[in-house]
């Protein structure tokens, strides 16, 4: 901004200008051009919420700019007069695992925040879709990024994977799993685990204690990857000390089991549900 304030100013004194009207308005003129390219791109990017002590947002893309995104980030939520998570945990209380909750951002440039740039967004809190009948219980919410766990940007000419895979999201008290979009015709998924072997996942996890949040590392299910085999509540799945992972019969023998779906739409648009 200094660069762009300055040469205008000098190019007025250098021609012997001494109206201070004229220097004022080349300076408005270059700090309005600045506040323009600053916010180029900046858009509404809907979220889903999801999480419990530690809270976690997954961007609803698009296969177009400026939505082009896949992001899963580890965020924090505060209120001028109200205690955010409070409202968010207690609103969930009423619905269980099965509850939808979304966040509506005021606009903003979506890789400023993937970059680092942006470290926080005002937003609006919603129980259930906002795009879709849902209520406002918290507005005017501070959202401020922990981390990002996972970003990719998304390209229409991409084609789906060959195998099923979800990226991991493990916290001390919960664990989810992210559908991993790459192309068009795949589908936005989210759903909570519960692990019944924990040595197994030690093992996966490089024998680390439980953290929040554990590095995600890609986890593939030896499935197509389309929407009709997506994950489901009650499959039980094993996971082996090199990661593969086979779905299991029963409890016994199984390193997790599928406890929750709360989230599922179509690509391209990600609006529709999931049949």
């Amino acid at each position: 901004m200094k660069t762009s304030f300055i040469l205008p100013l000098t190019l007025a004194l250098t021609l012997g200008c001494t109206d201070a009207k004229v220097a004022t308005q080349a300076a408005e003129s270059a700090h309005s051009s600045d506040v323009s390219a600053a916010t180029i791109g900046a858009a509404t990017h809907g979220m889903v919420l999801f999480g419990s002590d530690t809270l976690f947002v997954s961007h609803v893309p698009m296969f177009m700019s400026p939505h082009d995104w896949q992001a899963v980030i580890q965020v924090k939520l505060s209120h001028a007069t109200s205690d955010a998570l409070a409202v968010y945990q207690k609103a969930k209380a009423t619905l269980g695992n099965q509850g939808l909750f979304t966040i509506k951002p005021k606009p903003f440039v979506l890789p400023s925040l993937l970059s680092g740039q942006i470290k926080s967004f005002q937003a609006d809190l919603y129980k259930g879709n906002f795009e879709d009948g849902g209520r406002v219980i918290l507005s005017n919410v501070t959202v401020t990024v922990d981390e990002i766990l996972y970003k990719s940007q998304l390209k229409k000419t991409s084609e789906a994977l060959e195998q099923l895979t979800y990226i991991p999201v493990d916290t001390a008290e919960a664990s989810y799993l992210v559908h991993q979009i790459t192309a068009p015709q795949n589908f936005d998924h989210i759903v909570q685990i519960q692990w019944l072997n924990e040595p197994a996942f030690n093992s996966v996890a490089n024998n680390t204690t439980i953290v929040s949040p554990v590095k995600p590392t890609l986890r593939s299910f030896p499935l197509t990857d389309k929407e009709s085999n997506r994950l489901q509540v009650g499959q039980y799945f094993t996971v082996s000390e090199d990661g593969t992972i086979t779905e299991a019969l029963t409890a016994t023998e199984a390193s997790f089991k599928v406890v929750a779906d709360f989230y599922c739409t179509q690509g391209p648009d990600f609006y529709n549900l999931c049949d």
